[in-house]
């Protein structure tokens, strides 16, 4: 009875190192054609994607339009923030939210309470 035992338990053994071995003759064969695969279709499509992007067009000017204290002379009470920047560009800075306080280069400030224009400074 043992001796039975014995063998069916090599006999499983044996089974089992066969596929063992098998499984490993399979992944060396193929080691990582799909991961390879993946790859290089993740890499073809960062190219694409790439070739899609632009560089932002480049604005260059000599002066700042914040600096013109005409156009700060120009501001007035409720105007909204869509007007101050055609009268003064983009700040450097924004804090807030519902009210905000607007910084421009030189010194210059203009709180917003509710998207429209409530007090202002002037630039130094």
């Amino acid at each position: 009875m043992q001796i039975n035992k014995l063998l069916l338990n090599r006999t499983y053994s044996g089974l089992i190192a066969v596929v063992f071995f098998a499984l490993i003759a399979v992944l060396i064969n193929n080691p990582a054609s799909d991961l390879e695969e993946r790859v290089t279709d993740l890499e073809n499509r960062v190219t694409v994607l790439e070739e899609m992007v632009t560089e932002p067009e480049k604005i260059e000017t000599t002066t700042r339009v914040s600096d013109n204290r005409e156009n700060w002379r120009k501001l007035r009470e409720g105007m909204s923030e869509d007007q101050v920047r055609e009268l003064l560009g983009e700040p450097y800075r924004i804090q807030g939210g519902r009210s905000a306080l607007w910084h421009y280069q030189m010194g210059g400030s203009i709180h917003f309470h509710r998207g429209k224009v409530e007090s202002w400074s002037e630039p130094f």
